[in-house]
């Protein structure tokens, strides 16, 4: 179990994950699984977006208009980049609405854009009907206006429909060829019950339809990021353990501003050596350029300070379930014996949520074994514990954690018997490949 221990001079705070120590740790600490303090520089010096980009733009414009220059087709790249960002950003709800956060998230992607090692590609989608678009990035440096091209669909597109997703990723990635592939959404997220609401058509991306949308796109990612609230669990990144190398998760908030780092992008390919090593400092990063740049209402009256966020190594998902599902199936043989020092373990943990909007039953893997492993005292099943946190340990690439939560350390998981018995959660993977849920039922009863 031993870890490289870096020391972070910020409010942040990356817990050591003993079993004994889960949430009491104070000191300010960044810790990840593999030695991560110094990264190299591989990739070339960033520049502007070529000449071939903007000589394309003008003969093509149809006009120019609050949203950029509206082109009849997006600009062609020829040559392969090192990395293609690709940005769902599904806001047709809220944050396409009366908090207008589309304008500003645009002018912050120009902040960097397109470069000679990045594709930087959109999907944007708000309120307004017949409004969907997607641009080519590029950057200006000036946060008051957007200049970038983008086409727009002729007819509403449902950015919460899987199908939509699977045509934005096939088309982006194969329009704009690169090494790397990053896919962020961006979006409200419900947890096991998915991602990407949209309010005109009142759906939802769920997560088996999430895993299958990415997968006919394209076969694989190196990173994906789910810039939305609650989709730091088990449930989610065991359901895409096969779609990127990494995926990245928040177990309650992506701040009011989301994670904001594309700004810091280039620099982040430049300092980075591998695809780990892009998601740590895309974690790092987030949110240290945009807490300012933009500024929503919300219950708080101002920009939460609470920021959990946390990459999970996809290669670990299945070990870990294997290890959990041994767990589940010792602790339900010890009923009903245990079952009442079971859900005091369980009901002593912090529920996860957002502006205290409890999803229900959310609640950090770490904070609840080592709960269990305090109260219980059989040996199976403290052996199983250790077991569950060794692989727990190795499915973490990196957590960034608040001083303000520290119960938060990386991945939730569902403990409400009502949730887990919803046909939502007995479709998800998790739930058809362990005996998680069949725990939870028992206690309740």
């Amino acid at each position: 179990m031993a870890r490289n221990i870096t020391k972070l001079v910020s409010s942040i705070v990356l817990l050591s994950l003993s079993l004994t120590a889960c949430g009491t740790n104070t000191e300010q600490t960044l810790l990840t699984t593999e030695q991560q303090a110094q990264t190299v520089s591989t990739f070339s010096v960033v520049t502007p977006s070529a000449p071939e980009i903007l000589s394309q733009i003008q003969p093509s414009a149809i006009e120019t208009t609050d949203w950029g220059v509206h082109v009849k087709a997006l600009p062609l790249i020829k040559a392969q980049k090192k990395v293609t960002l690709l940005s769902y950003m599904a806001f047709d709800n809220d944050k396409g609405g009366y908090r207008n956060e589309l304008v500003p998230m645009l002018n912050f992607h120009e902040l960097s854009g397109t470069s000679s090692i990045m594709n930087m590609v959109l999907q944007t989608d708000s309120a307004e009907e017949n409004d969907t678009k997607r641009y080519l990035v590029i950057g200006d440096g000036d946060s008051s206006k957007i200049v970038s091209p983008y086409t727009q669909f002729t007819k509403e597109q449902d950015s919460g429909d899987y199908k939509v997703l699977q045509r934005f990723v096939k088309w982006g990635f194969s329009s704009y060829s690169s090494q790397i592939k990053i896919l962020d959404i961006d979006n409200h997220g419900g947890a096991f019950m998915g991602i990407a609401k949209d309010d005109t058509s009142s759906s939802l991306i769920s997560l088996p339809n999430l895993a299958k949308g990415i997968k006919a796109g394209i076969n694989h990612l190196d990173i994906l990021n789910m810039d939305a609230c609650l989709m730091g669990t088990i449930e989610a990144a065991y359901e895409l353990r096969d779609v990127a190398d990494v995926t990245i998760g928040s177990e309650d908030s992506t701040l009011a501003t989301g994670m904001m780092y594309t700004k810091s992008l280039p620099t982040i390919l430049a300092q980075s050596k591998n695809t780990e090593a892009i998601a740590i400092n895309i974690i790092l990063d987030s949110d240290r350029n945009g807490k300012d740049f933009l500024r929503r209402p919300n219950k708080k009256g101002k920009i939460p300070d609470i920021f959990t966020i946390a990459a999970y190594r996809s290669s670990a998902m299945k070990p870990l379930i294997t290890e959990l599902n041994n767990l589940s199936q010792i602790l339900i043989s010890k009923l009903p014996a245990q079952k009442q020092a079971i859900n005091v373990a369980i009901s002593g943990t912090h529920p996860l949520n957002v502006d205290g909007d409890d999803m229900g039953g959310q609640r950090d893997l770490y904070e609840l074994l080592a709960r269990l492993n305090t109260i219980m005292t059989d040996p199976a099943i403290k052996t199983a514990i250790a077991r569950t946190h060794d692989a727990l340990n190795k499915s973490i690439v990196i957590a960034r954690i608040h001083n303000a939560e520290k119960h938060a350390q990386g991945l939730a998981i569902n403990v409400s018997a009502s949730q887990v018995q919803t046909d939502t959660y007995q479709a998800t993977a998790f739930a058809k490949d362990s005996k998680w849920d069949e725990l939870i039922v028992a206690l309740s009863k």
